[in-house]
């Protein structure tokens, strides 16, 4: 019996220690990344934005928000809920965003400019835009250093 009563003081002291060695706000605090997208013949601004948390920040959600805000809001944003990595490109009143999976658009989502979604038809063909979109005149979200 006093042998699991020490093996227990253990176990509350190194618990403790962890506590204090790894504070647990940083690691699970979200982190946001947000990229203003301008629509030129509408003069709106809308908002990329990825939104990264949880243990090593695994959890990810991407969203086409109107709001620059560090937020997203799934009954008002353009959802991914699968934090890819998607191409855009904005053209007269058109903002088309190819993407592996199409979002649903919320009813409350209300722009001038038209939101086309593309999608793409396999990883193959998502392997050639990673080279390639560019040449087509696209941008990549979330951007990189080699993609600005």
């Amino acid at each position: 019996m006093l042998r699991y009563f020490f093996y227990f003081i253990i176990a509350v002291f190194s618990i403790l220690i962890l506590a204090i060695l790894i504070p647990a706000k940083p690691v699970l605090e979200a982190k946001y990344i947000i990229q203003e997208v301008k629509i030129p013949s509408t003069g709106e601004t809308l908002y990329f934005k990825q939104k990264t948390w949880g243990v090593a920040n695994s959890s990810v959600i991407n969203s086409l928000s109107k709001s620059q805000k560090e937020t997203i809001n799934e009954k008002e944003d353009i959802c991914y809920n699968w934090g890819e990595t998607f191409f855009y490109q904005t053209k007269d009143d058109t903002l088309t965003i190819l993407t592996m999976e199409l979002a649903h658009k919320p009813i409350s989502f209300n722009t001038v400019a038209i939101i086309s979604q593309i999608k793409i038809e396999d990883n193959q063909r998502f392997n050639e835009l990673l080279d390639t979109y560019k040449d087509k005149g696209f941008h990549k979200f979330p951007a990189t250093k080699d993609s600005k």
